[in-house]
């Protein structure tokens, strides 16, 4: 099967009757993504903007090597 992990297959971890639990998931997944895309003040925007040029690469590939994500 082209792209299977050899994980447990979705529809044994979640059903379409767990709208409550998935109501809650997207609340957590909503603040984690908050907390993590923070605003910088205009300063520092600025200047990784100028980082992200010199570089090559687009402001939020910048953003997300700083933070020590793998970017692809």
């Amino acid at each position: 099967m082209l792209g299977h992990n050899g994980g447990p297959v979705l529809s044994d971890i979640w059903q379409p009757s767990d709208n409550k639990d998935l109501a809650y998931k997207k609340f957590l997944w909503d603040k984690a993504v908050k907390k993590f895309w923070k605003s910088p003040d205009l300063m520092v925007v600025k200047l990784r903007v100028k980082r992200a040029k010199e570089l090559g690469i687009s402001y939020n590939e910048h953003v997300l090597r700083m933070k020590g994500k793998n970017v692809t």
